[in-house]
């Protein structure tokens, strides 16, 4: 630090209590009070006149956050940079849910994780609002805008809506599951038939097998 720069920034925020932030003094202008906050980098919380239990790290991290929100994570350069109102969201990584305007308890670890709505997402369409989803991986993405409880895991993996979860990109070819595996709600298949080319099978108790055309039989995902 200049010496002028941090005094300016212990100035800035004379009724902050039990905070640190550190970067330039411009951050700290505006953030005029907190509770137990941490900023660090040029223009970390810059936006940010009255919170607490908020950490950014990083610059730009939540740099748009609005008064009166908090227990938001940001770490990372421009993660969470356009939060403006949204409480509980955890960012870790280059610009994870950068886009983000509005929302609550969302998870995105990863670069770019939750940035935008599809995985490879070339241009400018980001994924702006949604609540209580979990992204993990390169560009993890909703896959649509406004999307509630949904896990998306995997590099360019991109979700299918609401109260759904993904694992795995379009790239993916298999996958293993070690122990003891339950679908309480049966198993569906939802053309009703076995797909061209793939083969769906279900084992009951000890030996049971049943294969083929079997949706009708195990299914009871829309009973």
């Amino acid at each position: 630090f200049r010496s002028g720069k941090l005094l300016a920034s212990i100035v800035g925020n004379v009724n902050a209590n039990q905070c640190i932030y550190l970067g330039d003094s411009t951050t700290f202008f505006s953030n005029q009070s907190g509770i137990n906050q941490i900023a660090i980098g040029i223009n970390a919380l810059n936006k940010r006149t009255y919170g607490q239990l908020n950490v950014a790290v990083g610059n730009n991290a939540l740099s748009t956050l609005a008064s009166g929100y908090q227990s938001n994570t940001g770490i990372g350069g421009d993660a969470l940079r356009f939060l403006a109102t949204g409480e509980n969201n955890t960012g870790l990584g280059y610009s994870a849910l950068y886009g983000l305007t509005s929302g609550s308890n969302n998870v995105a670890i990863g670069r770019d994780a939750g940035l935008y709505i599809s995985g490879n997402q070339t241009g400018n369409i980001q994924n702006l609002a949604c609540s209580g989803n979990v992204f993990i991986g390169y560009r993890a993405s909703p896959g649509t805008s406004g999307v509630i409880n949904s896990i998306v895991i995997g590099t360019n993996a991109n979700g299918v809506g609401n109260n759904s979860t993904v694992i795995g990109n379009i790239n993916t070819t298999s996958g293993v599951i070690f122990g003891q595996t339950q679908f309480p709600h049966g198993l569906y298949w939802s053309s009703g038939s076995i797909a061209s080319g793939g083969a769906l099978v279900a084992v009951f108790g000890s030996g049971t097998i049943l294969s083929g055309n079997i949706a009708s039989e195990i299914g009871r995902a829309h009973d």
